[in-house]
């Protein structure tokens, strides 16, 4: 269902932000969340609703800067963080893509 979508896609996204009570250090879960947002891209690219690319976009970059406040900027962790995500975000780009341009 539709709202079901929307609560996994919302839940994924706090995950990414670290926004699940972790410690500021700990870039397990939004690496996780990002994972499993690449997979589930990967096997069902329409599972997200409409508008899902912005909010992934703002959770990657809070996911990111939060990264960086803990270790620094250019640290190897953020670093896989932000590839994860901009894979991700490469995947959500050509799902919206019309099939003429593909």
């Amino acid at each position: 269902s539709a709202a079901g979508e929307a609560g996994v896609a919302s839940s994924l996204l706090a995950h990414v932000r670290g926004a699940t009570g972790a410690q500021e250090s700990d870039t397990d879960a939004p690496e996780k969340a990002l994972r499993l947002i690449s997979r589930l891209l990967s096997v069902r690219p329409m599972l997200f609703p409409a508008g899902f690319q912005e909010q992934f976009a703002d959770a990657a970059a809070a996911a990111r800067r939060r990264c960086e406040g803990a270790h620094s900027v250019g640290d190897e962790l953020c670093e896989g963080l932000a590839s994860l995500a901009s894979s991700c975000a490469l995947m959500l780009t050509a799902r919206d893509l019309p099939d003429d341009e593909l």
